[in-house]
C-alpha cells in the first residue's frame, strides 16, 4: 500500500515559536533566534544552541531532522548540540563533560532563560558584584523551584568568618542546595567534595560516574585536610584571610596605577588581560626567567579567545617586597613588549 506523504507543516509565526531548550520565544539583546529547516522549531543561537554566530547555511535542531533532510553535515549545515542546554557562554569549559549526564525538563526552562535575560552573558552574569549575582540566582531559583549549585573551589578557606566560602560571607548558605569545594588551594592538600543534603549526597555517591570509578584519598591526606579546615575556621585562619585581602588590594592598586588592564570584582584573584596567547605565554616565561616570578598563562579554552590573561593570586605570605618586585617586572616587560596601557589611575 502506497504511503500517503505527510502534510507539510505550516511555518509558525517566528514570534510565537518558543526555544526548544529554554522555553522562551523572546531573545536577549545580543542573541538571535534560528529555525530548523525541517520541523520549524527553533532556539537561541548563542545562549541555548551553543553556536558563536548564526549559520550561513541550513540548521537542524536534531540528528533526526538532519537525516530527514537527506543531507550530510558540513560547515554550512550545523546540528544543535543538546549537551549545551542552559550552559552560559562564559561558563567554564570543565562543566561541559558533566552536562551530558543531566536530564532537562522543559517546565524548568524559564529559570535558565530568566537568568540570561536579567544578567546577560558577561562576567558575573552581567551583575556588578558577586553578592548581587548570588542573590539574584537564588531569588530566581526559589521563584521557579529550581536547585542551586555553587562552585566554591576558589573561595573555601578564604572567605567567610569560618572560611566556608562566598555564600557564608554573604549570608546565603541556607539558600544553596549543593556546594562544590576543593581540598587543594586554600586547604593545601588535594581532593574535592560536595556538601548537600544526605539524600542528594547519597544520589551522587550512587550514580555519578566520576565518583564510582575513583579511589578514596589516602588517610594522611584526609588528616591533613581536616587539620587545615580546623585551623582556617579559627582566629588564625581569619588573620590569614585578612592578610590575603590586603595583599590583593595592594597589588590591584599598584597595577591599576601603571595602567594595567586588570579585572577587579572584589576577589583575591587578579587577572591582567593580555588578549593574545603568544604574548601571554611569553610574558609568563620572561617573568620567571628574569624576575623569578611564576604565574600561569591562562588561555583558551579556560577563557574565551581574545581575553587571554596572566592570573595572579597574592597569598598571605607574599609580602610588600615581593609585590614590589612583581610590579616592577610587569612594568618593564609591558614596556618592552609595547603593550597598550589604560589611563593610569591611583
Amino acid at each position: 500500500m502506497k504511503e500517503e506523504p505527510e502534510d507539510e507543516k505550516e511555518p509558525e509565526d517566528e514570534k510565537d515559536v518558543k526555544c526548544l531548550y529554554c522555553g522562551w520565544s523572546e531573545c536577549p539583546e545580543d542573541d538571535d533566534f534560528i529555525l530548523c529547516d525541517v520541523c520549524n522549531k527553533g532556539g537561541h543561537v548563542r545562549a541555548c544552541v551553543g553556536l558563536s554566530e548564526v549559520p550561513t547555511g541550513s540548521w537542524y535542531c536534531s540528528d533526526d531532522c538532519l537525516h530527514k533532510s537527506g543531507r550530510k553535515p558540513n560547515a554550512s549545515r550545523s546540528v544543535a548540540n543538546p549537551s549545551l542546554k542552559y550552559r552560559s557562554a562564559n561558563s567554564q569549559s570543565a562543566t561541559v563533560p558533566g552536562l551530558k549526564y543531566i536530564r532537562f525538563f522543559k517546565h524548568r526552562g524559564r529559570y535558565g532563560a530568566e537568568i540570561r535575560f536579567r544578567g546577560g552573558r558577561k562576567a558575573l552574569g552581567g551583575f556588578n558584584t558577586v553578592s548581587e549575582a548570588v542573590a539574584a540566582y537564588n531569588e530566581v531559583a526559589e521563584k521557579h523551584g529550581a536547585l542551586t549549585y555553587l562552585d566554591e573551589v576558589h573561595a573555601v578557606g578564604m572567605y567567610g568568618p569560618r572560611g566556608a566560602g562566598i555564600a557564608e560571607k554573604l549570608g546565603e548558605m541556607d539558600r544553596i542546595d549543593i556546594f562544590n569545594g576543593t581540598l587543594g588551594k586554600a586547604f593545601g592538600v588535594f581532593g574535592g567534595y560536595i556538601a548537600a543534603s544526605a539524600k542528594m549526597v547519597d544520589a551522587v555517591r550512587s550514580y555519578a560516574p566520576g565518583f564510582i570509578f575513583t579511589t578514596s584519598i589516602p588517610p594522611a591526606v584526609a588528616a591533613g585536610a581536616a587539620a587545615s579546615i580546623a585551623f582556617l575556621k579559627g582566629e588564625g585562619g581569619q588573620e590569614l584571610r585578612d592578610k590575603q585581602q590586603l595583599h590583593a588590594k595592594i597589588l590591584k592598586m599598584r597595577l591599576k596605577g601603571m595602567g594595567m588592564p586588570i579585572i577587579d570584582h572584589g576577589s583575591h584573584i587578579v587577572p591582567v588581560i593580555i588578549g593574545d596567547p603568544k604574548h601571554t605565554k611569553a610574558l609568563s616565561d620572561m617573568l620567571l626567567d628574569e624576575f623569578g616570578v611564576y604565574v600561569q598563562p591562562i588561555n583558551f579554552p579556560t577563557v574565551p579567545r581574545g581575553t587571554e590573561r596572566l592570573r595572579f593570586t597574592p597569598s598571605p605570605v607574599h609580602d610588600t617586597g615581593m609585590i614590589d618586585g612583581l610590579v616592577k617586572g610587569m612594568d618593564a616587560l609591558w614596556a618592552r613588549c609595547e603593550l597598550n596601557r589604560a589611563e593610569a589611575s591611583a
